[in-house]
């Protein structure tokens, strides 16, 4: 159980961190085409060029403003993540395997974790359903990628 648990926790981490250094890593490449030194005659134009690359970096980490709501989901799944992190751990495998056979604290322990696990599956799920809402008004391929790429985390 742990195992599974502790491997479903840093597979997600894992895609959000690639969702965010791919989107960086796609806006940078963007600007540096985009604000060739010699490209352009005047500072606003190369200003402006670096603003819009920006705004697009920005947009595809979901940390634009407009992505509030997907900000705050992804900051509660990642809370989640670091408690039920800590709580596996500090169960161990033995007393999981248990279960509720344990008295005490370790069966309040349990329970959390057990707690815990259903409330990172309903805020993975609403992540996804917020992520297909904005998807489906922005129309963003990248958006989309990460739709894909959350589906097994849905059960």
């Amino acid at each position: 159980y742990q195992r599974r648990v502790h491997g479903e926790l840093q597979s997600l981490v894992t895609l959000l961190q690639s969702h965010v250094v791919h989107g960086l890593q796609h806006g940078y490449t963007g600007l540096e085409r985009r604000c060739a030194v010699s490209d352009f005659d005047n500072l606003n134009a190369l200003r402006d060029a670096h603003t819009s690359a920006l705004e697009h970096m920005l947009d595809r980490c979901f940390l634009h403003p407009d992505h509030k709501p997907v900000m705050t989901v992804i900051d509660a799944i990642l809370s989640l993540v670091l408690r039920l992190g800590v709580l596996v751990r500090t169960l161990g495998e033995h007393q999981l395997h248990k279960g509720m056979d344990v008295d005490g604290p370790q069966s309040n322990a349990v329970a959390e974790v057990l707690r815990q696990e259903a409330l990172f599956r309903q805020y993975t799920a609403f992540l996804y359903k917020v992520l297909k809402e904005l998807g489906a008004k922005s129309g963003r391929p990248h958006h989309q990628s990460l739709l894909q790429e959350l589906r097994p985390f849905l059960r």
